[in-house]
């Protein structure tokens, strides 16, 4: 739908869905080809720019705009740990980092489909996926089934082919793998061990190839959508 005054048609404001599960949003100023854009403290109309800057979501009043209740997705923390080294930031670090011992549980942040358990070799020609180490990705689903968002689980001891394989289902605390210090990781907790943990949203495909896991999606703060 729109928004438009009779009076002048440059104000006629329509809503694009940014991914196809719905809730989220590009505002786009039709007869210009402009979007809706935050810049710095400020809104800009933009051209397009396929970042998070031009993506909104709609919410009651009062509401947190970062909450679970925007789509679906409502999480555990996944693991008993005794810090946060390094949050996420926007544009920058995409994920929460919790120290923890290897050897150390990490549990499904909620219910979902494994997409793939991946074994780290240590090379992929690409240095942001290589640093990801052992790793375990998950689906998860709103209400009406539909995909609603992925977590990402790096870093594990190793890969946990014993506890689970794609296509499986897992609910919400059942045990996905262990804790470890695979991949790219710094001095933290002594020999680096700890979970970086990651929520996006969007839409994945069942044979996804770790590069593509590792790049789709929107990365958003997984503390806002951890509530209990």
């Amino acid at each position: 739908w729109h928004l438009n005054s009779a009076a002048d048609k440059d104000t006629v404001i329509t809503l694009e869905p940014a991914v196809s599960f719905g809730g989220v949003y590009r505002l786009k100023l039709a007869q210009r080809n402009l979007y809706l854009t935050v810049v710095g403290s400020s809104l800009k109309w933009m051209a397009f720019t396929n970042n998070n800057d031009q993506i909104f979501s709609f919410v009651e009043p009062g509401a947190n705009p970062d909450s679970a209740t925007g789509n679906g997705l409502s999480l555990r923390c996944p693991v008993s740990y005794s810090g946060i080294s390094t949050k996420f930031v926007d544009g920058g670090h995409r994920g929460v980092d919790y120290i923890a011992s290897k050897g150390t549980p990490v549990y499904a942040a909620t219910s979902g489909r494994v997409i793939r358990v991946y074994s780290w070799q240590g090379s992929t020609n690409e240095a942001a996926v290589d640093s990801i180490g052992n790793a375990v990705f998950l689906e998860h689903f709103d209400s009406k089934g539909n995909t609603c968002g992925m977590t990402c689980y790096y870093h594990l001891r190793e890969a946990p082919t014993s506890l689970i394989s794609a296509d499986q289902y897992v609910a919400e605390g059942d045990l996905i793998g262990y804790v470890g210090n695979t991949g790219k990781v710094v001095a933290i907790n002594g020999d680096g061990s700890h979970l970086h943990f990651e929520v996006k949203t969007g839409t994945y495909f069942n044979n996804s190839t770790v590069q593509e896991l590792y790049h789709s999606g929107i990365w958003v703060n997984p503390l806002n959508y951890i509530t209990h």
